[in-house]
């Protein structure tokens, strides 16, 4: 009996299949289906990409003294201005439209930030 139990246990948890990473045209798809209503939970979401890409570039720079990009301190970023970043990432790298949504932040910030 138990092994059963730990064999069902075991598919269980190896069946189950998470896609966290959102496609651009998921999100493109998803502030057209939200314009009448208030898109509050995509500015969240892309916020919370934003907060994490700043954290890695903090992480990476206590580790190697460089940065991954260079946004002036004084220059606050909204959701729209990150939904641009990510337009304009997906129509320069993203043809085939496989990059999920987080890179194309992440490219969007190093194009737009460099380090000199």
């Amino acid at each position: 009996m138990k092994r059963l139990l730990l064999l069902i246990t075991l598919v269980c948890l190896t069946s189950v299949s998470a896609h966290a990473e959102l496609a651009y045209s998921e999100l493109v798809h998803s502030y057209q289906k939200s314009a009448e209503q208030k898109s509050q939970p995509l500015d969240s979401y892309l916020m919370g990409l934003y907060e994490g890409i700043k954290a890695a570039n903090l992480a990476y720079y206590m580790q190697t003294r460089q940065r991954l990009f260079c946004k002036p301190d004084n220059l606050e970023m909204n959701a729209r201005d990150l939904f641009k970043l990510i337009k304009d990432s997906h129509d320069s790298f993203d043809k085939a439209n496989e990059i999920p949504v987080s890179y194309l932040l992440f490219i969007g910030l190093r194009q737009t930030f460099p380090c000199l």
